[in-house]
């Protein structure tokens, strides 16, 4: 019995789509898992009128993992995500600009809470992960990413810049693997999951890479209840660390 347990909150979602976590409570505790962001607002740039910014707002989990070599425990805190999908993105008729004001407001609203925490507790370990819906560099029109990480495109880049709003940077994981490795969503190539670290947590980090069991498969497999291939249209992003004399 692997003892997992499952930790969900009720976001925004009309869909009642969520984010959550499934722990290990054989090994780790937690101390405090807190929803952020539930209430914010933004003023959408096409009605004025005032919209909800997170559907899904991020899901915060601190935890302190064993230490199987007997020393203190672990503590990490993991920021869960699944940012404003591209839905109606290039659509300028239908509200293409609220959602592009929307992905951008987005990402700032984490980067700012990722900021205050770094300063509060400069050695904090901290892990964002999810579905970010976003690309590992800009699209020529926001820079999710970027602006998540510490390093927005310029306003020479893109039409929609961020301010640089976190120091010391993040570690987007999927920029340390092979070319030929970065894609994660429903057989394209390209990646919208990503696991990224502060600087704290590079010590600690042994291997990053993507669980194939959507992209590398045919779509018929998606019709056929014998097979597990295609049951997601994301392939899982894995990252792995080492805490100590954990193994």
């Amino acid at each position: 019995n692997p003892k997992y347990e499952a930790y969900l909150i009720d976001g925004n979602d009309g869909r009642g789509i969520d984010v959550g976590y499934l722990v290990k409570s054989s090994r780790v505790k937690v101390v405090k898992i807190e929803q952020f962001g539930k209430d914010a607002k933004f003023k959408n740039p096409v009605d004025k009128d005032e919209d909800i910014l997170n559907d899904r707002p991020p899901l915060m989990l601190q935890v302190k993992i064993e230490n199987r070599a007997g020393g203190e425990p672990f503590p990490l805190t993991v920021i869960t995500n699944h940012l404003k999908s591209f839905l109606g993105y290039n659509d300028l008729k239908d509200g293409g600009l609220r959602v592009r004001t929307k992905k951008k407001l987005q990402a700032e609203f984490l980067a700012n809470f990722v900021q205050e925490r770094q300063k509060a507790n400069p050695s904090e370990n901290i892990v964002l992960l999810g579905d970010f819906n976003a690309y590992q560099f800009n699209d020529g029109i926001t820079d999710i990413i970027g602006t998540i990480k510490g390093k927005p495109a310029t306003a020479e880049e893109i039409l929609m810049p961020s301010p640089d709003l976190v120091d010391p940077d993040l570690i987007d994981l999927v920029d340390l693997i092979q070319s030929d490795q970065r894609y994660s969503f429903d057989g394209n190539a390209q990646v919208l999951d990503h696991v990224l670290i502060n600087e704290p947590m590079r010590k600690f980090l042994v291997g990053f890479g993507y669980g194939r069991f959507n992209a590398d498969f045919p779509e018929i497999y998606r019709n056929d209840q014998n097979r597990v291939e295609r049951y997601s249209d994301h392939d899982a992003a894995v990252a792995y660390f080492k805490f100590g004399g954990a193994k």
